[in-house]
């Protein structure tokens, strides 16, 4: 009898700490691939991805043509301002984007990306993530 409900409780224990550890979800810091044609003004955008935590996002422009820096920065899932950073990168530069999506309480972004001298058309490829860590 006593074996018995130690082996009960040792299944209840098992079963409890297995719910628990259910509960905890990695952050998406999987880098996604963006390849922009740039002119003017206007910035293009990459799809909306989840953000789970309120880390930086992170970038980093791979390829640039006929301009030296494109200008990026976080925005909601539908465009919401989220107080980001504007940070300029070089082809073969990374960068970490302050933003307060999470904190904002929008559960995904997106990536904008500028060409900071809109006269000229360009190129840019590169990666992102939501979360930086």
């Amino acid at each position: 009898m006593k074996n018995k409900l130690i082996k009960s409780l040792l299944i209840i224990i098992s079963l409890l700490g297995l719910g628990a550890t259910s509960l905890v979800s990695a952050n998406n810091h999987s880098d996604t691939g963006f390849h922009f044609a740039l002119g003017g003004i206007k910035p293009q955008y990459t799809y909306s991805r989840p953000k789970t935590d309120a880390t930086s996002s992170y970038v980093k422009v791979l390829s640039l043509h006929n301009i030296s820096t494109v200008t990026c920065f976080m925005v909601g899932p539908n465009g919401q301002n989220v107080n980001s950073a504007y940070v300029d990168i070089g082809a073969g530069q990374s960068s970490y984007i302050s933003q307060y999506i999470n904190e904002m309480g929008y559960t995904s972004c997106k990536l904008g990306v500028k060409n900071p001298y809109w006269v000229n058309k360009s190129t840019v490829s590169g990666v992102w993530s939501p979360d930086s860590i």
